[in-house]
């Protein structure tokens, strides 16, 4: 139910049960009043994004790959290449995946960007040694 719902749903228990709609009515408005607090709470807490990877595991050419990416703060997350290229023959995926079997040696160095429910972005230089 959203708010208004909430709102006509307590003004029809109050005209129907006066009674009843008045201690409805104030337990309504004591777990709205909690439900802000801990929307304030989580704000000040600071449920930021923060990507959490910070290293990548190396890989071999012609074998396959496989890791995922680890973020916190308010899912879902959006991962994106920001810059850089990754070793060719791997590929992400918006969930975070990166996955492919390399198909060239070297060590390649990117940018991933994550996108958390609330728009914000944060991106992570990372890398990958193919050998």
């Amino acid at each position: 139910m959203g708010d208004a719902s909430h709102k006509a749903f307590a003004l029809a228990i109050c005209v129907y049960f006066p009674a009843c709609g008045f201690l409805f009515g104030f337990l309504w408005a004591r777990l709205y009043m909690l439900g802000e607090f801990m929307r304030a709470s989580n704000l000040l807490r600071g449920d930021k994004l923060c990507i959490l990877t910070s290293s990548l595991p190396d890989g071999t050419v012609n074998l396959p790959y496989k890791q995922g990416l680890n973020a916190s703060g308010t899912a879902p997350f959006k991962w994106t290449l920001a810059s850089g290229n990754l070793p060719d023959g791997l590929s992400l995926n918006q969930c975070g995946g990166l996955s492919g079997t390399p198909t060239a040696q070297g060590k390649f160095k990117f940018s991933l960007e994550v996108e958390d429910d609330s728009a914000t972005k944060k991106s992570q230089e990372l890398s990958i040694t193919i050998g």
